[in-house]
């Protein structure tokens, strides 16, 4: 992996450029693009991970004599992992500047929810319940500072989670009766749910009676996926 960052800020630099989106691309099949944390570990996980994924050993059709470049090919696991990472990256600037690192990890988050609006029929096309009107003056639930809802797609629920306020918050959601009939939940006090921001998993219950309760860290924020 050959890291690229500052040959990027110079070009951006140099640009002159004071806002606008920079488009980083790799011409080449067998190359790739991403952004991502510069650690040794990090590097080492995702090496490994592609290894795995695309084996250098596998018995690839991509190996015969290829007249027009006068040598025999040999890359196919190059293809592969170039088609696995992408061939480039998109990020803004902004005041001639490339990102901070809380404006990275901020755009990482738009671009995942934007991803998941395409990828969650709950989104796109489910039905929306708000939960707000049932959590009004809630013990511990503040109305100002937080904002839950539902929605639902077949068998596929989702809890979303906001938390405005800076300190980290132990909610407890209430979820009406009329949420239950509407959306067709069955009422269960333990539900395996996936957190689609993060990948984490979590247990919760979802009944009229007892409120649902969901940890959220300051400025953060939950969509908990459930299948029903």
């Amino acid at each position: 992996m050959i890291n690229i960052t500052n040959e990027v800020k110079k070009a951006v630099a140099d640009s002159g450029i004071k806002n606008g989106m920079v488009a980083v691309i790799t011409k080449h099949t067998t190359t790739g693009i991403m952004i991502n944390e510069a650690l040794p570990c990090v590097e080492k996980d995702i090496e490994m991970q592609l290894e795995r994924i695309v084996p250098k050993d596998f018995p690839y059709v991509h190996t015969h004599m290829l007249p027009t470049y006068g040598t025999c090919s040999g890359n196919a696991p190059g293809h592969l992992k170039s088609m696995l990472v992408g061939n480039h990256c998109i990020f803004p600037v902004i005041d001639g500047k490339m990102m901070t690192d809380n404006q990275k990890h901020l755009y990482a988050i738009y671009q995942r929810i934007l991803t998941l609006c395409n990828e969650e029929k709950a989104i796109s096309q489910g039905d929306f319940f708000d939960l707000m009107y049932a959590n009004v003056n809630g013990w511990r639930f503040n109305e100002h500072k937080q904002y839950t809802f539902l929605r639902k797609s077949g068998r596929e629920l989702l809890l979303f989670v906001v938390n405005f306020d800076h300190i980290s918050a132990d909610l407890a959601i209430n979820i009406p009766s009329h949420a239950f009939d509407f959306l067709q939940i069955p009422q269960m006090d333990r539900y395996h749910a996936v957190d689609l921001l993060s990948g984490k998993e979590e247990t919760i219950s979802l009944l009229p009676y007892k409120a649902t309760e969901v940890s959220v860290e300051g400025y953060g924020g939950k969509i908990l996926k459930i299948k029903l």
